[in-house]
């Protein structure tokens, strides 16, 4: 039987990520984005055509898709609709400006006392001193 004459169910796919373990660490990833987004939402936090268009550029560039036909061809293999790619693009700025908007309002000291906080600083401030010593 040929690759492209087999058929997968949606079932199937739920059914084998259930028994392998791997359906609940996605679900939360999905019902996580959805939470996030809705809380953006209601905090008037909006993504400009813009903005959009440029994440599109980026996800073409690292997905090596330099064509519109490359796009459309690797859209048609993945089953993605136009709409729903961009909809999780949107989702993505969406998130990313909600995490801006929770960096800026939240206090950080709590974090910032934590030793492992404290531990990956001072690696950061000592690689920064590598790459000068060594530049």
């Amino acid at each position: 039987m040929a690759e492209n004459e087999l058929e997968v169910s949606v079932a199937e796919v739920v059914e084998y990520l259930r028994i392998s373990h791997e359906f609940s660490p996605v679900l939360k990833k999905v019902i996580d984005r959805k939470v996030t987004v809705s809380q953006a939402k209601k905090l008037g936090i909006t993504v400009e055509d813009v903005e959009l268009q440029r994440a599109a550029d980026v996800f073409r560039v690292t997905h090596q898709l330099q064509k519109a036909s490359d796009a459309e061809q690797w859209l048609r293999e993945n089953r993605i609709s136009d709409d729903s790619l961009e909809q999780y693009l949107e989702d993505n700025l969406m998130i990313d400006k909600f995490k801006h908007h929770l960096n800026k309002t939240t206090v950080k000291d709590k974090y910032l006392s934590s030793p492992e906080v404290t531990g990956q600083i001072t690696e950061m401030i000592y690689q920064d001193w590598l790459e000068k010593m060594f530049a």
